[in-house]
């Protein structure tokens, strides 16, 4: 495994007995940080942590229910979520004290869905959760929902139609997690690799109130939230099974 900022830098390889595909990655810092902290999702009942530099990789069991859930970094709370669409428990997984504590993320029900929002997720053939913090700690849940595949003429590959995405902002206070179509300037970073959240008004350019995303069977494009409007980026994407948005570095 490698970081790429501006220079190369080679992370540890895994030990043959925890040698499994690796979900997604998740970064606590900036890899030029002493402090950084890599955390890669293991397809298995696995979260691997180490720094650049370490010696070895820690291995951290996790419930068999997030045997394929996605990690995230959580700067407000400093530790790495595991997040699943599944009821699961909530306790805090047994780590080790010289890294970041891993958790799973604890979702609220979700509220104030509108009739036409719950048609969309009833109609969609395929549906995706993400977990995403913005700068300024607020979390989101989103969901991805798309409709069954075509096949492409250009390149014989079958590609899936975005319908739309929901966004639900987590209420501490009122312990809900509550439907929106306003994130205010925010753009929210969808993919294969860990999702982020940047301000449009930091990086001109940016649709605001805008989900992007990106994956093989999509191509690259945003959904604006406030007109329900899905937005085509490239109307032929190069093939690829590992498309990634990259995250400003901060």
């Amino acid at each position: 495994m490698f970081l790429l900022v501006g220079r190369t830098r080679k992370l540890r390889p895994f030990s043959t007995a925890a040698a499994q595909p690796y979900l997604l990655v998740s970064l606590s810092a900036s890899p030029n940080q002493r402090d950084c902290v890599v955390a890669a999702k293991l397809f298995a009942p696995l979260v691997s942590l180490c720094r650049p530099g370490d010696s070895e990789w820690t291995h951290i069991e996790t419930p068999n229910n997030f045997f394929t859930s996605a990690v995230m970094h959580s700067m407000r709370d400093q530790k790495f979520y595991l997040h699943s669409p599944d009821t699961a428990p909530t306790d805090l997984i047994k780590t080790c004290s010289d890294f970041p504590p891993v958790s799973p993320y604890r979702r609220f029900p979700f509220s104030d869905i509108p009739k036409t929002t719950q048609d969309l997720y009833q109609s969609s053939i395929f549906r995706t959760q993400y977990l995403v913090e913005s700068p300024s700690g607020d979390s989101f849940i989103v969901i991805w929902c798309m409709a069954g595949g075509k096949m492409e003429k250009e390149t014989s590959r079958l590609m899936c139609d975005t319908k739309g995405f929901m966004v639900f902002k987590q209420d501490h206070g009122k312990k809900l997690c509550s439907y929106t179509q306003d994130i205010g300037d925010l753009c929210i970073f969808l993919g294969k690799n860990e999702s982020f959240c940047v301000s449009a008004t930091k990086y001109p350019g940016l649709n605001p109130n805008s989900v992007y995303f990106e994956g093989s069977e999509t191509g690259f494009g945003f959904y604006e939230l406030s007109s329900n409007t899905v937005h085509d980026l490239t109307h032929l994407a190069p093939f690829s099974t590992f498309y990634l948005w990259l995250a400003p570095l901060e």
